[in-house]
This record gives C-alpha cells, structure tokens and sequence, in this order.
C-alpha cells in the first residue's frame, strides 16, 4: 500500500510577546493581564515540548526585548523611541518599575529554549512591538527597529 503524502502545507506562526504586546492595554496596570503573562512562561515550554514530540515546525514571531536579561540590559541599547501620534503606544521606562524584575518583559530562557528546539524558528516581532502603520511611525523607525533586533538576534543566539 503506497500512502502519498498531501502537498498541501500548514505554516504555524505564534507570536510571542508577553506584556509588550499589551502594554497598550494596561499602560501602569500590571494586575490586568498579570494571570495570563505568569501563565504564558509553562505554555511555551509545553508547546515546544508539545511541538518537539509531533515534529511540528512553527515560526516564534518574537519581540526582540524578550531576548534581553533585564531593565538595565534593555536600557543599554538606547533603543529608537517612535514619535507616535497615539501617545499610549509608547514604550513607558516607568514600565521598569511596575515590573523591577522583568518577569513579564523578559524571557531569554524562553527564546533560547526556541533557538535550541528543533523545527522551531525564530522571527521579529520588532524589538518592543512597534505597530509600523501607526500615525507618527517613519521609515527610518522601521529599518532602526529591525536592525536592532537583528543585532540582539545575532549576539545573542548567533542567528
């Protein structure tokens, strides 16, 4: 019996985020979405364990901060700051202390674990989830953001 396998692909893509795709939403807020950031550091080692035991490729659409250890280390780039015509999208340094630690900002285990999982790939999410078509976003925002990524990409995980 041949068995012929379906041409037809599915492309799984995740996005990986943790509070900088919501911060948004919640601004000074950390209780609002606390419950599902905690939750969100066991759902992605058990989806790569998940996606490991099935051979299951995925792209992990990543913001590049997640990759960094800390405040100081995100402070260190010096990262572009968009002039963005909606104010509360902007990226809040006061951010560092509603969350001194950086549980909910930082993850670099978890883009590592990423890296280190076979069939798992690692892609830009920008580096703290830039919304590119906003009003005040430039071209040179854009290419400064993802040239940064890159830069945390390749130092970090050699990509």
């Amino acid at each position: 019996m041949e068995i012929k396998s379906s041409s037809k692909k599915i492309i799984i893509s995740i996005d990986f985020e943790m509070r900088w795709g919501v911060h948004d939403l919640y601004g000074l807020n950390i209780e609002g979405y606390k419950k599902n950031l905690i939750n969100s550091r066991q759902a992605v080692t058990s989806t790569l364990n998940m996606f490991k035991e099935r051979n299951i490729r995925a792209t992990w659409a990543t913001v590049g901060a997640l990759a960094l250890n800390d405040w100081n280390e995100y402070f260190s780039y010096n990262s572009p700051i968009p002039n963005y015509s909606n104010k509360k999208l902007k990226i809040l340094d006061s951010y560092s202390k509603i969350d001194p630690e950086g549980l909910f900002h930082f993850a670099p285990d978890l883009v590592k674990s990423i890296v280190e999982t076979e069939g798992q790939e690692l892609g830009s999410h920008s580096f703290s989830h830039l919304y590119f078509l906003e009003e005040g976003i430039t071209v040179k925002d854009f290419v400064d953001d993802a040239l940064l990524v890159k830069k945390i990409f390749e130092e970090k995980f050699k990509s």
